[in-house]
């Protein structure tokens, strides 16, 4: 049991690591002289796609007799909702941008944003939904009759292939502008992710046996080797799809380190609300956007890191707030501590 409890803390660090990796992407990549360090986030959708279906395995495994009806309708519930409030939201705040600072055409709603949201990080949610009602439904009547070489040979190969597709675009001639945009976002960014996905199918088959593998620590550094090799060489290779799924599997291994400090127990309290970070931190973006324009400050290269510090702070707060009620929880995908007695 302390093993467990080990590793669930580190994985939870590592996800508030990887939601401010989220961040950096989303801001400081934005002005040019920063975009190599912003790019050090780019480990963080790898990561989390491997870890949510490595653990939706897992869970298949642990309760092999639990309801595939009940885990659906808690997916939607867990997953869904709280992206389509976020998509109304978001979309608020971009009209007002559009009105008060880049003076831009307000944006109506449309029906593809069922898919792509109103923001450009909330496609992440539907699709995640999807993967892991799809790898549940493998998991309970076929995963795990395969052999385990097998599964771990097979996703290894999908994964590679599915590196290579790239024909999104011939279904979009039909649409509108703005359902065109939202649509091939969304499953561009699915083609990039999907090879992630299909990682996680091996990860989750042997999700158990790695928990309690001698070595672990020296498994973990080898990992953090990788995902930093992967990410240092981002800039010369075009940050290609390759190395930035190469970062997110090593920093998976890295997540499965057997440490338990004060720095973790810390970072892994934050990050138990990764989740509510991910979907809140672009509204204080925007927040603090929207007010350095009304002081009349300039946003550089410079000054985009004070922003970065407090978006993360900010995000963290509120997520951490939110989880804190019944009422609001749910909107950070998270579950309240009056549900969990």
């Amino acid at each position: 049991m302390a093993q467990t409890v080990v590793r669930m803390e580190m994985l939870d660090a590592v996800r508030f690591l990887a939601a401010v990796g989220v961040i950096l992407l989303h801001s400081v990549t934005l002005y040019p002289p920063n975009v190599p360090l912003g790019a050090l986030g780019r480990f963080a959708v790898p990561f989390f796609t491997m870890v949510a279906v490595a653990l939706t395995v897992d869970g298949i495994r642990r309760k092999p007799g639990s309801s595939l009806k009940e885990y659906v309708t808690g997916r939607f519930q867990r997953i869904y909702a709280p992206f389509l409030v976020w998509t109304a939201i978001y979309l608020l705040l971009r009209n007002v941008k559009y009105q008060f600072i880049t003076h831009e055409p307000w944006v109506w709603p449309n029906w593809s944003m069922l898919l792509s949201g109103s923001a450009h990080h909330l496609w992440f949610l539907p699709f995640i939904l999807g993967v892991t009602l799809a790898v549940a439904f493998l998991a309970k009547f076929m995963l795990f009759r395969l052999p385990v070489c097998g599964v771990i040979f097979l996703s290894i190969v999908a994964a590679v292939a599915t590196c290579y597709l790239d024909s999104y675009y011939r279904a979009l001639s039909v649409l509108g502008s703005e359902e065109k945009l939202g649509i091939a976002y969304f499953l561009s960014m699915v083609r990039r992710t999907l090879p992630s996905a299909l990682l996680g199918l091996a990860f989750g088959r042997v999700w158990s046996e790695l928990q309690g593998v001698t070595g672990r620590a020296a498994l973990a550094w080898g990992g953090l080797v990788v995902a930093v090799a992967a990410l240092a060489f981002g800039p010369t290779f075009n940050y290609c799809l390759e190395l930035q799924i190469l970062s997110g599997l090593g920093t998976v291994f890295f997540a499965l380190g057997p440490w338990n400090n004060g720095i973790v127990r810390l970072l892994a309290r934050w990050g138990q609300n990764a989740y509510g970070i991910y979907l809140v931190h672009v509204f204080w973006y925007l927040m603090l956007e929207l007010v350095f324009h009304r002081l009349h400050l300039a946003i550089g290269s410079a000054s985009i890191w004070l922003i970065v510090f407090l978006t993360v702070a900010l995000s963290t707060a509120s997520a951490l707030w939110f989880s804190q009620s019944r009422r609001t929880a749910w909107m950070m995908g998270s579950v309240s501590p009056s549900q969990q007695r």
